[in-house]
């Protein structure tokens, strides 16, 4: 008898335990499904102006870009199924936490959402003239949560060079077939130690620029000089859409230029 009420007991605090699991999805103490929301959702609250999220708004998205080669230093990009947002966040060495494919539950509440050159950005009150600033480090883990269970593949937009559009401002892309132009050859990814436009080519002789900024551990070496595939984040700066590489092992230009 005593056995088959510590069996009961056991899958009692099993069951327990499975339920709490569900539970515990990295949102904050009181708030539920109900109060996520889309990517898009978030962006549409930017009307021009800084826009500091009083709402209870969470939302839930994969992670497929970060800090890992310093190009994107500070920086996350979370992406969900209507697009992606940049997140400024003061911690370094952000790739010892959030991996490319991990999934998170973003707690915009008291944060603030605002542009830089078209490119919208979640971050703290605006600083410095910029509208937003960096998420102070001591309440990172309270506004960017990893939500546990199996982690989803990182999303890749395989695409064109004209099929680049605002909805994919944010998000990882990839391309193939490309090379970088005649002009940029024998030269480094950056120039003087600034942050250096590069310009990639695809067979018809369409174009993107390649953003570098001079933190990337890749920026004093060599541009590839072969031809090949490409991916990183699309941002935009003025009305120009850029490819920024997150990880130098995502540029695979080995192939013979066409």
């Amino acid at each position: 008898m005593m056995l088959n009420v510590n069996k009961y007991l056991f899958l009692g605090l099993l069951l327990l335990g499975l339920i709490s699991c569900e539970i515990d999805d990295g949102l904050p103490e009181g708030l539920g499904a109900n109060s996520v929301r889309s990517i898009a959702h978030l962006k549409s609250l930017y009307m021009g102006e800084p826009y500091k999220v009083s709402e209870d708004i969470i939302v839930r998205g994969v992670v497929v870009a970060n800090d890992i080669s310093g190009n994107l230093t500070k920086r996350l990009f979370v992406e969900d199924e209507s697009g992606g947002i940049e997140i400024k966040l003061d911690k370094q060495k952000l790739y010892e936490h959030f991996f490319p494919g991990d999934s998170v539950a973003v707690y915009c509440g008291g944060l603030t959402i605002g542009c830089y050159g078209g490119m919208l950005q979640l971050g703290s009150d605006a600083a410095n003239g910029y509208e937003t600033d960096y998420i102070a480090e001591s309440v990172v883990e309270h506004h960017v949560k990893l939500t546990g269970g199996e982690a989803p593949q990182r999303p890749v937009h395989k695409i064109a060079f004209d099929e680049v559009s605002n909805s994919l401002v944010g998000c990882f892309v990839l391309f193939d077939d490309v090379q970088f132009a005649a002009s940029e050859l024998n030269k480094n990814w950056i120039d003087n130690g600034v942050a250096t436009n590069r310009t990639l080519i695809d067979e018809d002789g369409r174009i993107i620029v390649v953003r570098t900024n001079p933190t990337a551990t890749f920026a004093t070496k060599p541009l590839p000089s072969g031809s090949g595939s490409i991916g990183g984040v699309i941002t935009v700066f003025n009305g120009v859409y850029q490819l920024m590489v997150a990880d130098i092992n995502d540029v695979n230009m080995y192939g013979q230029r066409f």
